[in-house]
């Protein structure tokens, strides 16, 4: 089978998360929207989203097409991926460990983003720059380090990995300038047993 993936062409955003893991699965697709002809670009893109006849209709970009199925948001695409192209673990508590940290990257974009546009994301970055320029810096300085601490111990080799990790930057790095309620930032699990990574 080759999967169709519906997203705006020029934007990486949420739909390169998707590519990613089709191309880490080695898997056939086709990335619709990117493609010039009849059936294909944006204009493609947009009959599944004003189709009326579908009976689980996305909501928006991005989605895939899989057979008969259409699979919308990122998260959930990607649980489909990695379930069936051996990219999440295959118990079920690693499998949601895995949609868990997925959904925190979500977080993540979407913080990132609201950095720029905090007030709408229909005004363009020049119109709410005060109030961005101070998003700015409580993302940067409160938000950003808790995130990147998450995704910087969950990307580490498993095998050297104990059960119980603390999160706390030099109070020197960037990443240790926070407040002291932020100071201990804890994970504890064993999931090298119990969710089953490859």
């Amino acid at each position: 089978m080759t999967y169709e993936l519906y997203y705006w062409p020029e934007i990486q955003g949420r739909g390169e998360f998707i590519r990613l893991a089709l191309e880490d699965a080695g898997v056939k697709y086709v990335d619709v929207a990117r493609l010039s002809g009849k059936s294909s670009g944006v204009p493609a893109m947009f009959k599944f989203l004003e189709g009326e006849r579908l009976a689980t209709p996305p909501f928006a970009p991005p989605f895939l097409k899989a057979g008969t199925r259409i699979i919308g948001q990122t998260a959930n695409i990607l649980q489909f991926i990695g379930a069936r192209h051996g990219l999440a673990p295959r118990q079920d508590a690693g499998r949601l460990w895995t949609n868990q940290l997925q959904l925190t990257m979500s977080d993540l974009v979407a913080e990132a983003h609201d950095a720029h546009h905090p007030i709408s994301g229909g005004l363009y970055y020049e119109e709410q720059k005060p109030e961005a320029l101070k998003r700015a810096v409580h993302f940067r300085e409160e938000r950003l380090p808790i995130l990147h601490g998450l995704v910087v111990q969950e990307t580490r080799d498993r095998e050297d990995r104990p059960a119980h990790r603390t999160f706390a930057p030099a109070a020197s790095s960037p990443l240790g300038r926070r407040s002291d309620d932020l100071r201990q930032f804890e994970i504890r699990t064993n999931r090298r047993s119990s969710a089953g990574c490859r």
